[in-house]
């Protein structure tokens, strides 16, 4: 692991979003002989569900995006 960071994870300036979801923001490397793969990932920084995420309206099409 590189760095973890915390932040807002934001859609796209193109897609609406009702609010920001709080996440720590993973940079990290994966790495063989032949291969180095780096790679970020997000993990929700608060205690919230998939589901309340949804029932929160985080995003108007709840399927459009993969938060977690």
């Amino acid at each position: 692991m590189k760095d973890v960071t915390f932040g807002y994870y934001a859609m796209s300036p193109t897609d609406f979003q009702r609010l920001y979801v709080p996440v720590w923001a993973i940079d990290a490397t994966s790495q063989t002989r032949e291969l180095k793969y780096d790679f970020r990932r997000y993990v929700v920084a608060v205690d919230m569900s998939p589901e309340d995420a949804k029932r929160a309206d985080a995003v108007a099409n709840p399927r459009a995006c993969r938060v977690f």
